[in-house]
């Protein structure tokens, strides 16, 4: 019971930095729902690299574990800066290349289709 107090504790002093009291409405909206953008295709990235893991493609499995590190590091620099612009030009230039270079790294069109489905 003692581990969820201090990790609800944690979890709302990040939320008060992330959030500020001044933020608008609107501003808030956009910080959550970015933020919580951020954790899903961050648990699909990991669902993605257990399924290349699992098929043996050793190469292509390293662009979801660095998509996390990279995804992770700008969260983390969000936090610490406060910097939104920056995580969101970030987070929206990860969510568009990566598809692509994970096509790029399976080998051609044909054997990568399943990737942008």
């Amino acid at each position: 019971m003692l581990m969820f107090a201090a990790a609800d504790k944690l979890l709302k002093k990040i939320s008060a930095r992330i959030i500020g009291p001044d933020d608008s409405d609107e501003e808030k909206l956009h910080k959550t729902l970015l933020i919580f953008a951020c954790g899903l295709m961050g648990s699909a990235a990991m669902l993605w690299l257990v399924i290349y893991n699992a098929m043996g493609i050793r190469y292509s499995a390293t662009v979801p574990l660095l998509y996390l590190a990279v995804s992770a590091t700008t969260l983390v620099i969000y936090i610490w800066k406060l910097n939104f612009e920056f995580f969101r030009f970030a987070q929206t230039c990860l969510y568009l290349f990566v598809p692509f270079i994970m096509q790029w790294s399976i080998g051609s069109y044909v054997t990568s289709s399943g990737v942008m489905l």
